[in-house]
């Protein structure tokens, strides 16, 4: 039982009646109750608390790959390559085909 302005060890109680636990425990764990009476009627509350603590969680799982590891990018690089060449020919064929129908045009300058 504390009352306002307070202290009791690490539990403290300030004058407009909140609790204050200094370096909360897993023990400190459970039902508080905080009741007021006065001329006008008395009021009870209650509140859990719950305290988690480092141990109650599981510890991080670490895994570790290894510690080399071989790629074969040969084959993708080979593959953007093969790709690469086919879009310059399709440039070339299209900027071909673009010159020859400039040429046909009325009027076109031909370079020699």
């Amino acid at each position: 039982l504390m009352f306002p302005n307070q202290d009791h060890g690490r539990f403290k109680v300030t004058g407009n009646g909140e609790l204050t636990i200094s370096g909360v425990q897993k023990a400190d764990e459970g039902w508080y109750v905080c009741s007021a009476l006065s001329v006008a009627g008395s009021e009870t509350e209650r509140a859990y608390l719950k305290v988690a603590v480092i141990s109650d969680r599981p510890p991080p799982i670490i895994s570790q790959g290894p510690t080399t590891m071989t790629l074969n990018i040969a084959q993708d690089c080979n593959a953007e390559l093969n790709r690469q060449a086919e879009l310059n020919k399709e440039l070339e064929a299209e900027n071909a085909r673009l010159t020859r129908l400039l040429a046909q045009q009325p009027g076109a300058h031909q370079e020699a």
